[in-house]
C-alpha cells in the first residue's frame, strides 16, 4: 500500500489516534457534559441578547480590571446557561415532545 493513500492514512489514524478517544469517551458521557450538549442551541440562541443587555446596563464605556472583567464574564456565563436551561425546559424540550408525537402519529 502507498504511503499517503486513503487506506494508510486510516490505519494511522485507527491505531495511533483512536485508542486515546475511547479512552476519554467516559468523560464525554458524563453527565455535566451531556447537559450542556442538550442546552448548547439555546446558549447560542440568548448568549448574544445577554451580553447586549449586560453591556447597555453597565455602559458602554465601562472599564473593568482584569479580575472583574473575568468575573463579569463568569457572571454573564452563568446567567446565560440559566437561561438556556430555561429555554430548554420551557420550550425546546416540550417541542420536540410535542414534534415526536406528531411523526409517529403520521407514520402509523
Amino acid at each position: 500500500m502507498p504511503e499517503g493513500s486513503p487506506a494508510s492514512v486510516w490505519q494511522y489514524w485507527s491505531v495511533y489516534m483512536l485508542p486515546p478517544v475511547r479512552a476519554l469517551d467516559f468523560v464525554l458521557r458524563s453527565r455535566p457534559l451531556v447537559w450542556l450538549g442538550e442546552v448548547s442551541f439555546a446558549f447560542y440562541m440568548v448568549h448574544l441578547i445577554l451580553l447586549n443587555v449586560v453591556r447597555e446596563l453597565i455602559g458602554p464605556e465601562k472599564f473593568f480590571g482584569t479580575a472583574a472583567g473575568i468575573g463579569v464574564l463568569v457572571l454573564e456565563a452563568l446567567a446565560t446557561l440559566a437561561v438556556a436551561w430555561l429555554l430548554y425546559v420551557a420550550v425546546e424540550k416540550p417541542a420536540m415532545r410535542h414534534l415526536g408525537r406528531t411523526r409517529k402519529a403520521n407514520t402509523a
